[in-house]
Order: structure tokens, then sequence, then C-alpha cells
């Protein structure tokens, strides 16, 4: 699923929807707030800053749908944060000093389930991939991928979320950032 659903994680979830038996779950509207705010404009004093990117999206599934969810990427593609990994080794380097992934969870309807390092894939080798900057920098050849797999969900409404953070060393020396969260919720509606 990570290297099927790349392309169209990768083009900022505008193209490439992959044909799967399985519901993605995925952000359709984007925003996002820094903290404190304002910290990244130009002239700012702030010793410290974040970013939450957050995202909603609401599905529609019949029942016996089950779901796959992916939270956070990372590809080869210039600028790499950190020493990119050797195959099979995206769950050490997710979840490193360099990277600082923690506080993953897939929350659904208040039930937290925590996704630590067995839920990394990568890094796999894709064909195309669409995180290319404004002068034609950046496209890579792997992605490692955080995500879960969801069971069928009972008939009715249910709220997803996903939360996670990354903190380490070198997401404030590529970006400039303390730290990059994600808080996406998901409304899913399970008819039959």
């Amino acid at each position: 699923m990570a290297r099927k659903i790349a392309p169209f994680t990768t083009s900022g979830n505008q193209h490439h929807f992959p044909h799967t038996r399985l519901q993605i779950l995925y952000a359709a509207e984007f925003g996002g707030t820094y903290e404190p705010e304002g910290c990244a404009e130009p002239g700012s004093t702030s010793d410290f800053c974040g970013f939450t990117g957050t995202g909603t999206n609401e599905f529609t599934v019949p029942k016996g749908k089950q779901f796959y969810i992916p939270l956070h990427s990372s590809s080869d593609s210039d600028p790499v944060v950190g020493t990119w990994p050797g195959h099979r080794d995206g769950g050490a380097y997710f979840f490193s000093p360099e990277i600082g992934a923690e506080g993953y969870q897939v929350i659904i309807d208040g039930v937290a389930t925590p996704l630590g390092p067995e839920y990394v894939v990568g890094p796999i080798g894709i064909t195309h991939l669409y995180d290319v900057g404004p002068n034609g920098e950046g496209e890579g050849n792997e992605i490692i991928t955080l995500a879960a797999f969801i069971d069928a969900l009972p008939s009715g409404p249910h709220e997803v979320e996903i939360v996670g953070r990354l903190t380490g060393s070198q997401i404030k020396a590529v970006y400039g950032l303390d730290y990059f969260a994600i808080d996406f919720t998901y409304q899913v509606t399970v008819t039959g």
C-alpha cells in the first residue's frame, strides 16, 4: 500500500489516487498553525517555533469495508532529513533522535492506538514521486511510510483522528522548526 499510495500522497493528495479494495483515509482540506503565532515570520525573535498541520475529510463506506490510513511519509527527495537509512531500516530512522517521531496515534471514537516503529515500512523504491520543488528539484526514488490498517467499523458515524509529531535534531537543522506535528480528523459513516 505504501508503494501504491506514494504518488498520491507526494502530490499533496491532488493526483494519482490509487485503486484499492481498502478505503484510504486522507485529508481533502489542509491548514495549520505555528506555535507561537508568527514565529516563522521574517524578523520573529522567537527561540521556539513549531508547526501543526491539520486536515479533514468525510467518508461514507459500506459495512465491512476496511481502511488504510497513512500518517506520515518521508522521501529521499532534497532536502533529505538526517542520514537516509538502508533497506528496511525506516522504523529506526523515523524514531531516531535525528527525526524524533513521537506520540503517533490513531484515535477511533476516542480510543487511541499508539504507533511505533513496527508501523513503518521502507525505504521502498518508487517509480514516481511528485514532491518536486518549483524549479524541478527534489524528486527522489525511495519512500518511508508510517501507516496503519483499520478493521471494518460498525454501522453508524465514527470519528478517526491521527496525531503525532517530529521533534528530532535534524527537523530543526533542515526546516528551522522545533517540531512538525499532525492533527487530522476524519468523519466516517458506515452504512448498512
